[in-house]
């Protein structure tokens, strides 16, 4: 179900508008159970207010924009619990709730915080069966869920965006601690050619890093470009994001691989 604090009248009209339940919170803010990501309707009717709230009309330009929201909140959260801290939560779908608040802060939570560590299993085989949960029970479905709105292309690849981000901020800020070998042993397991983790996923959207650039102001940096874009640009008032194709192709359609192989 999802809940709305104290609704704005234009929450209000929206919620008669499109049978969203009201709900029983506090001050501007809307709740749901990410399960009901699942459900086309109320999907449709999450990314109507949303779009509200980021100031776009586009639906697929609010699929996108609430899909890297949700992936950098899980991909960072999760893989965290997972790489750092050793252990491990429930992150499937019906142990999370979403929480909305003014403009585009959103936060992803578990329910029920409890951890699970490794113990006497083989680490391998924990981090195995922990990242199936995290996709197959999680991401694939609300991906595909959102593929509804926006190509599925665009969502995986902003997802590896993040989840090459943590990494290297992990990796370098770990660089000479002992955490450091596990940290990238969970990466390249991740990140794996051979890693599948859906059997509708020809290959692992994961693999294969990104094409780099020299950074225009940084020297001796490179910057990581897309091959899709994720129309935040589309966003009135907004300009492309830094590692945007269109920033070397601009005539960039949505979800269409601009650059070569």
């Amino acid at each position: 179900m999802i809940y709305t604090k104290k609704e704005t009248p234009t929450q209000k009209a929206m919620s008669s508008q499109r049978n969203l339940h009201p709900l029983q919170s506090t001050e501007s803010s809307l709740m749901m159970d990410a399960r009901e990501l699942l459900d086309l309707n109320r999907l449709n009717n999450l990314l109507h207010i949303w779009s509200h709230q980021i100031g776009t009309t586009e639906h697929p330009v609010a699929a996108s924009m609430f899909a890297k929201r949700y992936a950098s909140q899980i991909i960072h959260q999760a893989l965290y619990q997972l790489s750092i801290l050793n252990t491990s939560v429930d992150w499937s779908l019906d142990n999370i709730r979403l929480h909305f608040r003014a403009g585009w802060e959103v936060a992803v939570t578990p329910i029920n915080h409890q951890q699970y560590p490794p113990l006497n299993q083989r680490r391998e085989e924990w981090r195995a069966s922990f990242l199936q949960q995290l996709f197959v029970n999680n991401l694939v479905p609300v991906f595909k869920s959102l593929a509804v709105h926006i190509p599925a292309s665009i969502i995986w690849e902003s997802a590896k965006g993040y989840l090459y981000y943590y990494y290297r901020v992990w990796m370098n800020e770990n660089a000479d601690s002992i955490d450091h070998e596990r940290i990238s042993e969970d990466f390249n397991a991740i990140t794996s050619s051979t890693y599948l983790f859906d059997d509708e996923l020809s290959t692992n959207p994961f693999y294969g890093g990104f094409r780099t650039i020299p950074h225009p102001t940084q020297e001796g940096e490179l910057l990581p470009v897309r091959q899709t874009c994720c129309l935040y640009h589309r966003i009135p008032g907004t300009n492309p994001c830094s590692t945007c194709p269109r920033l070397q192709k601009p005539n960039c359609e949505s979800g269409k691989s601009l650059l070569e192989s």
